[in-house]
């Protein structure tokens, strides 16, 4: 579950209180707590009035309990609000006035600390950060745990945001680990960048609106910024992963203004592709792209409906196996294919000096529209000859090859 940032929270919030809870009950299978306003920063409320709040399984941290400890009377809150509406999966009655707070807008007031909610295990509810020694504590150290880290990178989904991320992206006066971890940070601006374009109230998502200045172009954007920095494979390959990212959740709900912005980034990807990357670009390109069959086909990739890549393992960190094997990783996507298919490659051998295939079968089993990876192994032929080989997948029909992965180059 994510959580807004502050300035997100005031935006999009009707109401911004502190008061204190005076009553804690359950209503119609609902929790809610009573909250007795005692400062008003945002909306009509008053100082005196009770306002009824669904909590959504907001907790306390308890020592030793995994269930936590629920808010209770006298607890002081600050809370930013929206008025709740029934939906099927909030099945509040229509008639009374009850608020619910935006994801993260509750903080919980102890003495003179202020503490933000997150959740702290998937699934789970959100529980207050609080120090074991509220006196010691300090804001970054917070961002050590409980996927904070990633929440504070989504304090980076506005324009302006994404707009300083995007420039560290670039600028090559910054060392390379550091535009490193700007890219990794664009991963986690997705989820805000979707929102952007999404009506915000109480446990609802509904896309809407068009395109603005602030973020037309953005995707594509990503992608000149991955071509500009093809000689950087790393920092490349995190943007293109980036771009995958982002493209896996737009295809799914298809807004209009997204499915515009992410067309245009194909066509950079795709100049890039032609450019002949090495295999690892190459393949980030084709899995960012699948999302899009279309434009995946655009590609003319040899890798067909079951895009893979190779990559070596050192042998030295398992134990010795009685044949003759070679042991590699491998990582994959299906989502071309339908999730009833099924795929079963073999690993080619093409040595490099005299181009013999040596086909090798696998206990491999794929199922279609799914993305992952492992670890595998093939027995090596007793008679194969030494030199450098090229490996990868292969997936065929009968005598007919349908697709070729991407290699690793190995001495065997």
């Amino acid at each position: 579950m994510y959580v807004y940032d502050p300035d997100s929270l005031i935006h999009l919030s009707t109401d911004v209180v502190e008061g204190e809870i005076v009553r804690s009950y359950n209503a119609n299978e609902i929790d809610l707590i009573d909250v007795k306003v005692t400062l008003v920063h945002k909306g009509g409320f008053e100082k005196g009035h009770t306002v009824v709040v669904r909590h959504n399984g907001y907790r306390k941290p308890k020592k030793g309990d995994r269930n936590r400890e629920p808010l209770a009377v006298g607890d002081r809150l600050a809370l930013f609000v929206v008025r709740a509406t029934p939906t099927k999966f909030n099945l509040i009655p229509k008639d009374p006035v009850v608020y619910a707070p935006l994801p993260g807008g509750m903080r919980l007031v102890q003495g003179d600390h202020v503490y933000g909610f997150a959740q702290w295990d998937n699934p789970g509810p959100y529980v207050a950060n609080v120090p074991s020694d509220p006196a010691k504590s300090k804001a970054l150290p917070l961002a050590k745990e409980h996927h904070e880290v990633s929440i504070l990178q989504r304090g980076f989904g506005t324009p302006q945001g994404r707009a300083f991320l995007l420039a560290k992206v670039m600028d090559a006066k910054e060392p390379m680990s550091a535009r490193l971890r700007y890219a990794s940070a664009l991963h986690e601006v997705g989820p805000v960048y979707r929102s952007t374009f999404t009506e915000i109230s109480a446990n609802s998502h509904k896309p809407v609106g068009e395109a603005d200045e602030g973020n037309s172009g953005y995707l594509r954007r990503i992608a000149k910024a991955a071509l500009d920095n093809a000689k950087h494979e790393l920092l490349c390959a995190s943007l293109i992963r980036c771009l995958g990212y982002f493209g896996q959740g737009i295809v799914q709900n298809k807004p209009t203004p997204l499915m515009v912005d992410l067309h245009a980034a194909f066509p950079v990807l795709k100049e890039l592709y032609d450019a002949k990357p090495s295999q690892e670009l190459q393949f980030a390109i084709e899995k960012a792209t699948a999302w899009d069959g279309s434009e995946y086909e655009k590609l003319k990739s040899p890798c067909g409906t079951f895009i893979s890549i190779l990559r070596p393992l050192d042998p030295a960190k398992y134990g010795k196996p009685e044949k003759r094997s070679l042991i590699f990783e491998y990582e994959y996507t299906t989502v071309l294919l339908s999730r009833e298919a099924e795929v079963q490659p073999s690993v080619v051998l093409v040595h490099q000096g005299t181009l013999r295939k040596h086909v090798l079968p696998t206990r491999l089993h794929i199922r279609g529209w799914s993305t992952g990876g492992g670890s595998h192994s093939v027995e090596l032929p007793g008679d194969l000859p030494a030199g450098r080989y090229h490996v990868f997948f292969q997936l065929g029909d009968g005598d007919k090859v349908i697709g070729t992965g991407h290699y690793f180059a190995a001495d065997l």
